[in-house]
């Protein structure tokens, strides 16, 4: 029996940074998936930085980017479990 499932599909931006390790001074590339597109390489820059700056890593360029579309589910016992009550006109969640 299938078990129902609360789905969407997500525009994703799948990018290799070049980043540089500031201890050793090696270069590197790392994969990062972000949430949606980014019109101008300054955005997606600095969404790859949010995501992978962090210690002694800084992101130096972005290498390569591809956008594609992606359907993920969850089944409906865990969104409810993990899901908030929203507003149905402000879509803002409710005081507890």
């Amino acid at each position: 029996m299938r078990k129902p499932m609360v789905t969407r599909v997500f525009t994703i931006t799948k990018c290799i940074a070049l980043c540089l390790d500031t201890n050793t001074c090696e270069p590197f590339n790392k994969d990062v998936t972000l949430i949606g597109t980014y019109p101008t390489e300054t955005r997606l820059m600095n969404a790859a930085k949010r995501e992978l700056e962090h210690g002694t890593v800084k992101v130096v360029e972005i290498v390569s980017k591809e956008e594609c579309e992606e359907l993920r589910g969850i089944p409906v016992k865990q969104f409810f479990k993990d899901s908030v009550p929203l507003d149905s006109v402000t879509r803002k969640p409710l005081d507890d």
